[in-house]
């Protein structure tokens, strides 16, 4: 085989998928959803104590980076250094943890942050929660979410 045959399988399968709509569709709601507060929606914080938010947006951000970094640091090492079986493993034991990890610190750390800067007086009131929340959408939307659903 060689490569043009292999990226003419992945596009026939990738034309093929009877439910590429409803993942597109998925994928565009989840990103506006998430986008609304940069427009002004304002999520309460339900009266829970700001140190406990804060914890749990700063621990759910260590989660969050050290999974992403480390998980895929060790993957690497694992395909690079195991007979292919073994790197399948790997590939797919990272799968499960970004569905796991990944995709819930995702969801909490943005959450948890919009209920804190609502003490503040909401995304708009502080200039740079209001950048950090884009950055945090935009990548998101580029990279996080199309690889969840995928």
């Amino acid at each position: 085989m060689n490569s043009e045959t292999i990226q003419h399988d992945t596009e026939t399968i990738q034309d093929e998928d009877p439910n590429r709509f409803f993942w597109y569709f998925i994928y565009l709601s989840i990103t506006f959803v998430s986008a609304l507060p940069l427009f002004g929606l304002r999520l309460s914080d339900f009266g829970i104590n700001y140190l406990l938010l804060l914890f749990i947006h700063e621990f759910s951000g260590f989660l969050f980076f050290g999974h992403t970094f480390f998980s895929n640091i060790w993957a690497m090492q694992i395909r690079f250094h195991q007979p292919k079986e073994v790197g399948i493993w790997a590939r797919s034991f990272l799968r499960k943890g970004a569905l796991s990890i990944t995709m819930t610190t995702s969801i909490i750390i943005p959450i948890s942050g919009l209920m804190l800067i609502e003490s503040w007086g909401g995304l708009h009131n502080a200039p740079w929660a209001w950048n950090g929340y884009f950055a945090f959408w935009l990548m998101a939307a580029i990279s996080i979410t199309p690889d969840v659903i995928r």
